[in-house]
């Protein structure tokens, strides 16, 4: 139950209007790609009904997932996108 209680997949709704930005592998065996979709896709459709789309981002990076190191390129969107949501 605290789990449950807890979980991001269940937070959905309370995220907007927060600015939100993910990143994940293109092929996560870990979480598995099924799970990462199962939060992703509801998170951008509570923020695109809300008119907000542009607070939420998505971004795949060129590694499997946890199994890769993440690579420095990684960090080139996260700047640009904190300064466009007025946060740096």
């Amino acid at each position: 139950p605290i789990v449950m209680r807890h979980s991001l997949y269940n937070q959905v709704d309370g995220f907007p209007p927060r600015p939100v930005m993910i990143q994940t592998g293109y092929a996560d065996e870990r979480v598995g790609q099924d799970r990462l979709e199962a939060l992703i896709d509801p998170m951008a459709r509570a923020y695109a009904s809300r008119g907000i789309g542009d607070r939420f981002f998505h971004e795949k990076m060129d590694i499997p997932g946890h199994s890769g190191r993440v690579p420095d390129s990684a960090l080139d969107s996260v700047v640009p996108w904190l300064q466009e949501q007025g946060l740096l």
